[in-house]
């Protein structure tokens, strides 16, 4: 199964992954509403690729109380639905890689819980993404990118 790896030491922080992330998922570039982050240490000069590592044990689905979060089994990303979902965060809380965000859908202002979706498989952030800090690849069953 394919997922996304990170190497962090190659991310300069230019942000092009939030930005086409957003860009694909709501039409608009904002980091705001980016399935994914970069967390900069400007002290240290340091950047760090914030997104969902697609769990094997994935502790967000098995904390979720209506069931929200689901596998996709022809890509492996998790999915969330909408229209279960209850906002409790209970999903943020349990990431260990605090890789679920809180996102304020442009058309309705209303508060959704998302997580990287690998895009259908095809993700677009490693499409821009010029130093290679991130690849998406076959990696083995229980490895964490």
């Amino acid at each position: 199964m394919k997922k996304i790896v990170r190497n962090s030491a190659e991310c300069v922080g230019c942000h092009l992954c939030e930005l086409t992330c957003s860009f694909k998922h709501w039409d608009a570039f904002s980091s705001r509403l980016s399935y994914l982050r970069i967390k900069s240490d400007e002290s240290l000069a340091t950047n760090e690729l914030v997104i969902c590592r697609q769990c094997d044990d994935a502790p967000c689905m098995d904390v979720c109380p209506m069931n929200a979060i689901s596998k996709d089994e022809n890509t492996g990303a998790m999915k969330i639905d909408q229209d279960k979902c209850i906002m409790c965060n209970m999903c943020m809380n349990a990431c260990p890689y605090k890789a679920i965000f809180a996102v304020e859908v442009p058309e309705n202002r209303k508060m959704e819980v998302h997580m990287c979706d690998l895009c259908g498989g095809e993700p677009e952030c490693i499409k821009v993404c010029y130093r290679g800090s991130i690849e998406y690849k076959d990696v083995d069953a229980g490895v964490r990118g």
